[in-house]
């Protein structure tokens, strides 16, 4: 196995992964310098909110928190609109770095591209950075902005990966615990590939935090409930309280969730009953 990874500029970035799937094996670049204190990236309900861009480019791994969002066919247009307009605001930069952004689901990507080609036909400042950002090559290869879903991003890398969680309350504000192949068997390696693309940010939008997740005797959803926790915890800067979730994971929760003799059937048969309710 490959011990180093070299793509990650900073530890938050893979290690996540590198608890939850590489045994820690992994030999990662040391973080540059500690990570501070910070305060928590709570986003607020005006759709026309404008991110500051420093929530990315002032940390390696950032968590916006959009209270507010609602999942319904399998998509949430709060967190398309607003990673529309973290995009715009991380573009009008000029920075240079590559971005791509990855949905978990492909409604959610469609929701994507919609509310960047509306943000588009409204800002003509923003759409040619984006026409230029969308064909951008260096040395024949296609490096440019890439909109994409959990289950075709496998092998791209970008120095920015932006993340929508999509799941959240419906109009009811019930959640259901179905997160889509995340809940399947295997569902957790989905959560590897995604969690690994970014060189140097990655920011995490999600109507969700990590404690609402309930189901984490079912690896995928107690991967992705972790995640989110690590995450948020970074972004403010408790790293103690980051490594104490990964220090959790890493000695008794996973191994409980796989191990359990009728996990997978109780997994089966919870989202199966949580199908049966909603109709």
């Amino acid at each position: 196995m490959l011990r180093w990874h070299y793509r990650s500029r900073h530890e938050a970035l893979i290690a996540f992964s590198n608890t939850a799937f590489y045994d820690t094996r992994l030999l990662s670049i040391p973080a540059p310098q500690p990570i501070g204190k910070a305060s928590e990236i709570v986003v607020p309900e005006d759709v026309h909110h404008c991110p500051d861009p420093e929530t990315v480019f002032g940390r390696a791994l950032s968590f916006h928190h959009l209270p507010h969002g609602i999942y319904t066919a399998r998509s949430n247009d709060a967190e398309a609109q607003y990673v529309a307009r973290l995009l715009r605001s991380i573009l009008m930069q000029k920075s240079g770095m590559t971005i791509g952004i990855v949905a978990f689901s492909e409604a959610q990507q469609r929701q994507i591209e919609e509310a960047i080609a509306e943000l588009a036909e409204e800002d003509e400042a923003f759409a040619q950075q984006l026409a230029e950002e969308q064909e951008r090559t260096e040395n024949g290869e296609f490096l440019g902005l890439f909109v994409k879903n959990l289950e075709n991003v496998q092998g791209d890398e970008r120095d920015i990966i932006i993340i929508s969680v999509c799941y959240g309350p419906n109009v009811t504000q019930k959640m259901r615990m179905n997160f889509g192949p995340i809940n399947k068997l295997g569902g957790e390696k989905r959560l590897n590939v995604i969690f690994s693309r970014a060189r140097r940010h990655m920011a995490i939008v999600s109507s969700i935090t990590g404690d609402e997740i309930t189901n984490d005797y079912n690896t995928g959803a107690l991967a992705l409930k972790t995640m989110l926790q690590f995450a948020r915890a970074t972004s403010a800067g408790r790293a103690a309280e980051a490594e104490r979730l990964l220090d959790r994971y890493r000695s008794g929760d996973v191994v409980k969730a796989r191990t359990t003799e009728n996990g997978a059937a109780l997994a089966v048969l919870s989202d199966w009953v949580q199908e049966i309710a909603s109709v």
